[in-house]
């Protein structure tokens, strides 16, 4: 499964992408309080996300081999945030140390 990491240990539960042909989105909902960010692949909103967002952010991605890419399909303000954050989701706090729950 997909990681997603901080300080501190990587989290599993968030649906695999390195296959060829998947979308993957990033919800940054700046507008509540506390600020998230919330991870989507193939429209599907991931049970691992990040709450306590800065107020200012930067973008970046990183590849791993020579042969792998990504492409930017659309970088827009949403009127309204995609994220539910329903039942079974999990937030995890920007700046803190991040430690595995017994259920990862």
């Amino acid at each position: 499964s997909l990681r997603i990491q901080h300080f501190g240990e990587q989290i599993k539960g968030n649906q695999e992408f390195y296959s060829s042909n998947k979308r993957v989105a990033m919800d940054l909902n700046m507008e509540v309080i506390p600020r998230t960010l919330t991870f989507f692949v193939n429209d599907i909103e991931q049970p691992n996300y990040v709450f306590n967002i800065p107020g200012a952010v930067r973008y970046f991605a990183q590849i791993y081999y020579k042969t792998d890419s990504f492409k930017i399909l659309s970088f827009s303000k949403l009127s309204s945030p995609m994220a539910k954050h329903p039942e079974g989701s999990f937030g995890w706090e920007y700046g803190t140390k991040w430690m595995k729950r017994a259920s990862d």
